[in-house]
């Protein structure tokens, strides 16, 4: 962390000052990682944020005193200079929320006052990812040549985003999840093991294969962490694989370069019935839609369904039939319900993958790798028989997705698109 954004929080931290969206970013002087295009669009992006969401969102929604607002830790990852795996990733999303706020405010999207006056007044959590979702749907469309609506209102019912093209129209109410209290608790040692192996991998060009640990004492902890640094130390030295032998937990692989077909992690069970809790938010959106003639639900899920259950580690394919079979009873009490969605852009990997799409008898997914280094995986269950319009044009969006972004820059006047904003050598 640079000197100036050391100060910066340390004077947040001491109650000297109010955090602002340009703390987020950090100081010029440590965006040695950014071109002069990529600090002039941080500032500019800073200052569009905070006007957004207003100067008093992000004291009250970081306030540590507040049980509703947005956890220090979940912001940290999409900050810079706070996040733990490299500031470029967490810059890029920074920038990907302000494009789409940006872009649905120049385009003059119905909506978007009522939208805004929303997202200030509501510091949680759930409406803030609700927020974002609703503005990155938005650009998104933006992105395949629909017409964006903000929360509209009319004689096709109430929703969150409302696309239009060509006389097609698609209603979307926008139900956002995260796992509950309990499962957050019994998972957050795995996320920590994760983060720790995803920062050596970078760090060091290689990947990682094995089991690892979950919530274990902080001196295991440490142990292990100072094991897996060594053993990626050597990695890179003598360009071999080396196992580590961890009885509790199996043995862990650590190999040269990008990880190949197959190479998995595996982590401990947990147990939660993350797939009932979720029908019921389900059942909720669909009673609130029932009023639209036709209306679909977008599933954004912030890790829900976590990396080591047996839904996220089978095939794409396989997915989709799974979550066909979860909705279906849903679908068939709802008939105003066009389709159900469920997208995940929690992971993080490099080098991004092959664009992967399948089209079963059910549905559609869509894996896709956006800049710069996040990877979506959204699954598409139309109602049968299926309406080609209205999944015509979510198809498209799902498709595009790695675009929009680029697009959207070049809209907002910044040419050259994401890597316009990088350092060719950081």
């Amino acid at each position: 962390m640079h000197r100036s954004d050391l100060d910066a929080w340390r004077a947040i931290s001491n109650g000297e000052r109010p955090p602002r969206w340009q703390d987020l970013f950090g100081h010029a002087d440590g965006m040695d990682y950014l071109s002069d295009e990529g600090r002039n669009v941080a500032e500019r992006a800073a200052v569009d944020l905070e006007e957004f969401f207003g100067a008093r969102w992000l004291p009250r929604a970081m306030d540590t005193n507040r049980a509703d607002g947005v956890p220090i830790p979940t912001l940290a990852r999409f900050s810079p200079v706070l996040a733990l795996v490299g500031p470029v990733g967490a810059y890029v999303e920074l920038v990907r929320w302000w494009a789409a706020v940006a872009l649905l405010q120049q385009e003059g999207a119905d909506g978007f006052a009522r939208w805004r006056k929303d997202a200030r007044r509501d510091v949680r959590l759930e409406r803030f990812l609700h927020t974002l979702t609703q503005a990155r749907l938005g650009a998104a469309g933006a992105g395949i040549g629909a017409t964006a609506s903000l929360e509209p209102r009319s004689n096709r019912g109430a929703g969150d985003v409302l696309l239009e093209e060509g006389g097609v129209h698609v209603l979307i109410e926008v139900l956002t999840v995260l796992p509950d209290a309990d499962f957050r608790q019994q998972t957050a040692g795995t996320d920590r093991s994760l983060a720790h192996l995803d920062q050596l991998a970078r760090e060091h060009d290689l990947h990682w294969e094995g089991g690892i640990p979950g919530q274990i004492p902080r001196h295991e902890f440490s142990a292990w962490k100072e094991n897996t640094l060594r053993a990626a130390e050597a990695v890179n030295s003598f360009g071999t694989p080396i196992t580590l032998d961890l009885p509790k937990w199996g043995t862990l692989t650590a190999a040269p370069g990008p990880a190949t077909q197959g190479a998995t992690l595996s982590g401990p069970v947990t147990e939660s019935d993350q797939g009932h809790r979720l029908l019921r938010k389900l059942h909720q959106k669909a009673h609130q839609t029932r009023a639209a003639q036709s209306a679909w639900i977008w599933v954004e899920d912030h890790g829900v369904f976590q990396p080591f259950t047996p839904f996220q580690q089978s095939p794409l394919a396989e997915k989709v039939e799974s979550f066909a079979d979860l909705v279906a009873d849903l679908m068939n009490q709802h008939p105003h319900l066009s389709g159900i969605v469920l997208s995940n852009a929690s992971r993080r990997v490099q080098p991004l993958p092959t664009d992967q799409t399948v089209e079963t008898v059910v549905g559609s997914g869509f894996l896709r790798g956006i800049p710069i280094d996040r990877l979506r995986e959204t699954i598409v269950i139309p109602r049968q028989p299926v309406r080609p319009d209205q999944f015509g044009v979510l198809s498209r969006l799902c498709s595009n997705e790695p675009a929009w972004l680029s697009a959207a820059l070049d809209r907002l006047g910044i040419a050259g698109g994401v890597q316009a904003l990088l350092h060719p050598q950081p």
